[in-house]
């Protein structure tokens, strides 16, 4: 029976979270990376944003299940519940969290035409970036499996 005793520094104990935690701060600092190489501003704000490439969703959720799966074996029970979570989390970012991108959009503009239209709103906009295409959670699910491969690779090496 496991114990009840719950240390967070256990975590650290294995691959898996170390692999998760690791690919989500590669994805998030490529995000901001690429929006320095356009806009020579370094944006601290990207290591906490949803959306855009590579999906930092897509990345963490590929690198628990590819770390799971590689020690523990893709057909134990962990590595299957690391399965279905992974393909919520990439189901959600390209399609449902997609949606209410599309929708903010669309809000947006309904808003913007209604203020030249000098009808009084609240001045606030909706956040339009919080979902994915298929290429940023596809550039996320690469990004987990090298992040989740070196990982396991340097946590094994001896």
């Amino acid at each position: 029976m496991a114990s009840l005793d719950f240390n967070p520094f256990h975590l650290l104990k294995g691959p898996w979270f170390c692999a998760m935690i690791t690919s989500w701060v590669v994805a998030q600092s490529i995000k901001m990376g690429r929006d320095y190489f356009h806009s020579r501003k370094l944006k601290f704000g990207y290591l906490m944003s949803t959306g855009g490439m590579p999906s930092a969703h897509s990345s963490m959720a590929t690198a628990l299940f590819l770390s799971v799966g590689m020690t523990e074996g893709f057909c134990s029970a962990t590595a299957m519940c690391a399965f279905g979570l992974t393909a919520f989390v990439l189901y959600d970012a390209a399609f449902i969290r997609r949606e209410s991108g599309r929708q903010a959009e669309i809000i947006n503009e309904m808003v913007e035409k209604l203020k030249q239209k000098q009808i009084r709103m609240r001045d606030i906009r909706l956040k339009e970036l919080v979902g994915h295409t298929g290429r940023e959670v596809l550039g996320g699910i690469v990004t987990g499996t090298i992040v989740a491969y070196l990982v396991l690779f340097l946590w094994f090496w001896k």
